[in-house]
């Protein structure tokens, strides 16, 4: 199913996730993507952000660079570290492994749909289905 469908499908998911409140989480990551402060963001305020995720320089984000700096933004909470694998996967749109210049310029696509800006409430509405998804993939696996 593609991010889209998945978008489509998902959109009324729960804004919020256990003890963690998810769409504050997605409003200070949104505030710090958006590096002129206009109120929208595009693919290379998204590539700016992520090119400060990749510590060593290659290019790419690993899922330790991801973790570290997911924790250094958020803090080390138990609910956040129990998403962020599979946070991680769910943007790993092309299955390196890794995030590259390919996931984020998807990702922004994704976000975009058929506007040519991504604003607060896009990437909200994405933040909270990517969660809403991992959460109800985590509970199918529980059962």
């Amino acid at each position: 199913m593609s991010g889209l469908v998945k978008f489509l499908l998902f959109l009324p998911a729960l804004a919020f996730c256990g003890d963690v409140d998810w769409a504050n989480i997605a409003t200070a990551m949104f505030q710090q993507i958006d590096d002129n402060k206009d109120g929208m963001i595009n693919v290379t305020e998204i590539d700016h952000h992520c090119k400060n995720y990749d510590i060593n320089g290659d290019g790419m984000i690993s899922k330790d660079e991801y973790t570290n700096a997911i924790v250094a933004a958020l803090g080390r909470n138990k609910a956040v570290l129990s998403i962020v694998d599979k946070l991680m996967d769910e943007l790993d749109y092309n299955g390196n492994e890794h995030l590259d210049k390919t996931d984020s310029d998807k990702l922004y696509a994704v976000i975009k749909g058929v506007d040519k800006e991504v604003y607060q409430q896009d990437f909200t509405e994405w933040f909270l289905l990517a969660v809403s998804l991992v959460n109800q993939e985590q509970g199918e696996k529980t059962k």
